[in-house]
């Protein structure tokens, strides 16, 4: 998975990183058996790591507006 690079914004960098790890997870998914992508490890890799991640940014996201509204 990229690293985050400090000098960018973070949540560009995580939409960034999560569209293409379900692109390529949609990609694998929806195609006919003869237009499969080929295997690729480090495409794999990638979708397999966007879950956690996505878990993390929502659980994170949430806990935001949870605290936000309290303001409200």
């Amino acid at each position: 998975m990229p690293e985050f690079d400090d000098a960018h914004e973070t949540i560009p960098q995580v939409a960034r990183i999560l569209f293409k790890g379900y692109r390529r997870q949609l990609d694998h998914s929806k195609a006919s058996q003869d237009k499969k992508i080929p295997f690729n490890p480090q495409d794999e890799r990638e979708v397999k790591a966007a879950p956690p991640l996505v878990e993390f940014v929502a659980k994170s996201l949430l806990r935001y507006e949870e605290g936000s509204l309290l303001y409200w």
